[in-house]
């Protein structure tokens, strides 16, 4: 009982220490799914099939299809859709790796 515990925890922390925190800065407001996002800085984590998006206490979680690129992006960058005065995020893509998030 004891080794599925420990086994089980040390698996749970592999995995919280693997995902990989990216930072992006949103410079006017912006909707992520359904939710409003001020101006400002805050991190990304891919976690399996969603992403998460938080600053403080503002925490947004979303699914995600992770796609690839043929090269590594420079910069973590953010496409918006724009549409008058709304703004929503369309994709993510990982500055260091192939990955976007979509």
């Amino acid at each position: 009982m004891k080794t599925k515990l420990v086994l089980c925890l040390t698996t749970l922390g592999l995995a919280l220490a693997s995902a990989k925190s990216y930072s992006i800065e949103l410079y006017t407001p912006t909707m992520a799914g359904s939710t409003q996002l001020e101006a400002g800085k805050y991190n990304v984590e891919v976690l399996d099939q969603k992403v998460v998006i938080s600053k403080g206490k503002v925490r947004v979680e979303s699914p995600v299809t992770v796609g690839t690129s043929d090269a590594k992006f420079d910069s973590t960058r953010v496409v918006l859709l724009v549409k008058g005065d709304h703004r929503n995020i369309q994709e993510i893509s990982l500055g260091g790796t192939t990955r976007k998030l979509v």
